[in-house]
């Protein structure tokens, strides 16, 4: 790995309990300056071109490899294998694409997802602000309009409160009308009437 790759390895939560190091690299073989000078399509012990390819060994080899070492293996020519792998090469690459345009895809529905989840729960919002909303509305006027009942109702009472006070206020009048009637008429006696009047008032009076 590289050193950012590292650093993201030791943060993932996966891998936070492994342990990287540092590598280094020490080359102690002796490559031989004839070795050096061999293109890598060359053999090696025999310096001739590599033509063939040895499918038991898995590796490319001369014309006199085949004669000496792999004359019992299965061989064909250089040119098969190499078409044949890159054929592979080309089928990797493609199903390398097609999940490149998968993943794209998902990518696409999770968005679209994801946008039409914010967006039920923008509608959700709004419909619960506007039902209790409506809730608040149908709740005050059901309280305005018991309020306006019970308020008809005290005023009803009150209307008939007044009516009884006011005829009782009237019949305390009557009542002392009619004493200071009877007290101007007692008092007029009482000045005019001599002691056998008088006596006979009285009696008139407790007789009533």
């Amino acid at each position: 790995m590289c050193v950012e790759c590292s650093s993201y390895h030791l943060k993932h939560n996966i891998f936070k309990t492994h342990k990287t190091e540092k590598i280094e690299i020490e080359c102690t073989d002796i490559i031989p300056s004839e070795t050096k000078m061999l293109k890598p399509d060359t053999c090696e012990i025999h310096n001739i071109e590599f033509s063939l390819f040895c499918e038991s060994c898995n590796r490319a080899i001369c014309k006199e490899c085949i004669t000496q070492n792999h004359k019992f293996y299965k061989c064909e020519p250089m040119t098969f294998q190499t078409q044949r792998r890159r054929d592979l090469l080309r089928s990797a690459i493609s199903a390398f694409k097609s999940k490149i345009v998968g993943i794209d895809q998902e990518r696409e529905i999770l968005k679209f997802t994801e946008n039409n989840h914010y967006k039920l729960c923008r509608q959700w919002k709004e419909e619960i602000r506007t039902h209790t909303k409506r809730s608040k509305e149908t709740v005050c006027k059901i309280m305005d309009l018991l309020a306006d009942v019970n308020l008809t109702k005290i005023d009803e009472m009150q209307k008939q409160d007044i009516k009884s006070f006011n005829n009782f206020q009237d019949e305390l009048e009557t009542r002392k009308l009619s004493l200071q009637c009877l007290l101007r008429t007692t008092e007029d006696i009482v000045k005019r009437s001599c002691g056998g009047e008088l006596l006979m008032v009285m009696h008139f009076f407790t007789k009533r």
